[in-house]
């Protein structure tokens, strides 16, 4: 390179460096709580077409301020992605999240589920949005929410994110249907094994997101825990899982509906029930017991994490381990 080059700016490998350099963070999912499964779809879809999204209560780090990682992760967003329902326009903390996007120029795509038409407040809000009708199947206006992406993604610089290549037909994508139950989610510590009393998780998989965050705190707290990340290949499951029940000295049973309905969790109730070992419900939402079930499980002590703070909600937990026998190092009580 000449001094000239150099004098008049034409360091052309300068120039290009200088370039803002936009980085693909991750979509912010804004959604009610009843349209938890639509949303969970949703982002399934998105992160399996290699789009990183962000959404409570998933992705929020244990011990940190709720509504500060909220408004930390709508800053950070590339795109807010709304899901638009007459659910959504109840909540308070919804409008928030959309408020805080729109001051902070984070484009937003609102796709509808219902035909439910918002008020001119939310409207007003709602202005600069890109609006998807989904309505009244969603899981046929995919190949329409990735070209919004696109066409979004592009105008911010953030080019070749979305590859169309595999969504050319011009017909609806075929539906779309994730079982939680079916995903393999990264169990987040060993199972314990050894002879020192233990607790044994009983949860229905479908809310495994939920159950590891919450066994990890207790993990982490120095409680040994056994879940079905301690089953052995090539063995019969159900006997392993029966043994390792039977030796346990506390089964925590994480209640949902999902869970009480499921045949594996309410068997290992049954088992726990008869063999008398200690049991703590705890429930991460309102949940109505089927009869039987409703009459046993009244005489243990449950644990309310849907309505509780969390600082008291743990160490109701921590209580409830040491009364039945166990130390947060695994030695027993004397």
């Amino acid at each position: 390179m000449g001094i000239l080059d150099k004098v008049f700016g034409k360091n052309k490998k300068k120039d290009e460096n200088e370039i803002p350099q936009v980085i693909l963070t991750h979509v912010f999912i804004s959604y009610s709580t009843r349209d938890r499964d639509i949303a969970e779809n949703i982002c399934n879809f998105l992160e399996s077409n290699n789009v990183k999204c962000w959404m409570a209560p998933r992705d929020v780090k244990p011990g940190t301020n709720y509504s500060e990682e909220i408004l930390k992760n709508i800053e950070e967003a590339n795109l807010l992605m709304f899901i638009s329902s007459n659910d959504a326009y109840q909540s308070i903390y919804i409008k928030n999240e959309l408020k805080t996007a729109s001051n902070n120029n984070i484009p937003i795509i609102a796709f509808k589920i219902d035909g439910f038409l918002p008020n001119d407040e939310w409207m007003y809000i709602l202005s600069n949005a890109r609006w998807i009708d989904g309505y009244p199947d969603y899981t046929h206006h995919y190949k329409e929410l990735m070209e919004a992406l696109r066409e979004e993604f592009n105008s911010l610089g953030l080019h070749r994110v979305i590859d169309m290549s595999s969504f050319k037909e011009n017909k609806p994508l075929k539906d779309v249907v994730y079982s939680q139950d079916s995903v393999s989610l990264r169990k987040p510590f060993k199972a314990y094994s050894g002879i020192k009393p233990y607790i044994f998780i009983s949860y229905a998989h479908k809310d495994a997101e939920l159950v590891f965050r919450e066994i990890k705190k207790f993990h982490d707290k120095g409680y040994p825990i056994w879940y079905d990340q301690g089953l052995t290949a090539g063995q019969e499951w159900d006997e392993e899982i029966e043994e390792a029940l039977l030796k346990a000295s506390l089964l925590v049973v994480f209640i949902t509906k999902t869970s009480m309905s499921r045949n594996n969790v309410v068997d290992e109730i049954k088992l726990a029930l008869e063999e008398q070992i200690d049991i703590v419900p705890i429930y991460l939402e309102e949940t109505e017991l089927a009869k039987g079930l409703k009459l046993r499980l009244s005489q243990k002590h449950a644990i309310f994490k849907y309505n509780s703070y969390e600082e008291d909600y743990l160490d109701e937990c921590f209580k409830a381990f040491e009364n039945a026998g166990i130390r947060c190092d695994g030695d027993e009580l004397l």
